[in-house]
């Protein structure tokens, strides 16, 4: 059963629209989602894209409050970030590769942290934070402690959301003299991103050290990485997510810009 099939059955079985139309959210347990499908398949929508036909008819989004727990509501959960070169004029800069390495293919990159990996290596991600010896310390599957935040939702209203104990999955860790930085990556033409992905880590991270944290979204596409910093205004608040800085890198020699590949991308 495909995840649209399977989201319709529990809609229908639970009554869910009407449960968020009485009460303004729904909670359901993994154990009831199992019973059409697995969890994993059914609650992770790196982009409003990929959302299920029937959260896009409504306007409803799903965030995991613990291990076992997710909250459907219409809360606002997407970061636009926009085509490849649209609403922007930058020059794309050359990554210069100063070391042959055998072990990694930059020019092939395949997945999230092989493109991580890339940017480390080349000291992109240097030239992107302006700053030097940045060291991988953390990455993978974590637990955050307790902690509740405010979201906006699609009426303009905020809404109160409670975690407790959730998992996170941090692609990468890196810490400096100065920060701690936290990059999310994803491989895709998407436009937008699901903001709990660099939110959640900030909260389970800015508990654990002293330091400034920064936030970066690497999207890579079409030979192109795309950086964009980010920081929220008020830590206890996801909608208040600010665009700080963007910059693109390509691998290849190319004075064109963004938007000359944009033209192509659209045409």
């Amino acid at each position: 059963m495909n995840i649209n099939e399977a989201w319709n059955k529990l809609f229908d079985k639970y009554k869910i629209l009407d449960e968020i139309n009485k009460k303004g959210f729904y909670i359901i347990k993994t154990e009831t989602i199992k019973e059409f499908n697995e969890p994993r398949l059914m609650a992770k929508f790196d982009s409003s894209l990929k959302l299920p036909e029937i959260f896009k008819q409504h306007n409803i989004n799903i965030l995991p409050i613990s291990k076992k727990k997710y909250i459907l509501s219409s809360f606002k959960l997407y970061e636009y970030i926009g085509q490849l070169g649209e609403n922007n004029k930058n020059n794309i800069e050359k990554i210069i590769i100063e070391h042959n390495y055998q072990s990694i293919n930059i020019n092939n990159i395949s997945s999230e942290s092989s493109a991580i990996m890339s940017l480390i290596l080349t000291r992109t991600l240097d030239n992107f934070l302006v700053e030097n010896d940045n060291t991988m310390t953390f990455f993978g599957r974590m637990w955050t402690k307790n902690f509740d935040f405010f979201i906006d939702k699609i009426d303009n209203k905020s809404m109160k959301i409670e975690v407790n104990n959730s998992q996170c999955e941090i692609d990468a860790g890196l810490e400096n003299k100065k920060s701690l930085v936290i990059l999310e990556a994803k491989l895709s033409s998407d436009p937008d991103f699901n903001i709990r992905q660099l939110y959640y880590p900030f909260r389970l991270w800015s508990n654990k050290v002293e330091k400034p944290i920064r936030l970066v979204f690497i999207n890579y596409f079409n030979q192109i990485f795309r950086l964009f910093e980010y920081k929220f205004e008020d830590i206890n608040n996801l909608s208040l997510i600010k665009l700080i800085k963007q910059k693109s890198y390509s691998l290849y020699n190319t004075k064109i810009t963004l938007d000359d590949i944009y033209k192509v991308f659209r045409n």
